[in-house]
């Protein structure tokens, strides 16, 4: 069986080791990694080198098939500045002129 999902934006991340006692299902340790709506169960170093490897080829393709990510990068810290102030928080922007 083979699933797939389409990731775009921003993602819910969070990975969680599973301890044996709290693997109900199986009783298997492992490495519990959430991407957006996928889950992954890692249960061992082969799986997790595996996982690491195609990560790490996804980047290196990374600039030549989504082009530049200069305008994300510019488009997140505007929404950051944009939470900061309406949650009233102080952004500091630091001098380039080295005068301060």
């Amino acid at each position: 069986m083979i699933a797939s999902a389409r990731l775009r934006g921003t993602q819910v991340a969070a990975v969680r080791g599973i301890t044996a006692a709290a693997a109900a299902a199986t009783g298997q340790t492992h490495i519990s990694v959430r991407l957006g709506d996928v889950l992954l169960y890692v249960e061992d170093w082969a799986a997790l080198d595996t996982l690491v490897d195609v990560a790490g080829r996804a980047q290196a393709l990374a600039s030549e098939v989504l082009g530049a990510r200069t305008d994300q990068f510019l488009i997140d810290q505007a929404r950051a500045r944009r939470a900061a102030l309406e949650l009233g928080v102080r952004t500091e922007r630091r001098s380039t002129s080295g005068t301060d």
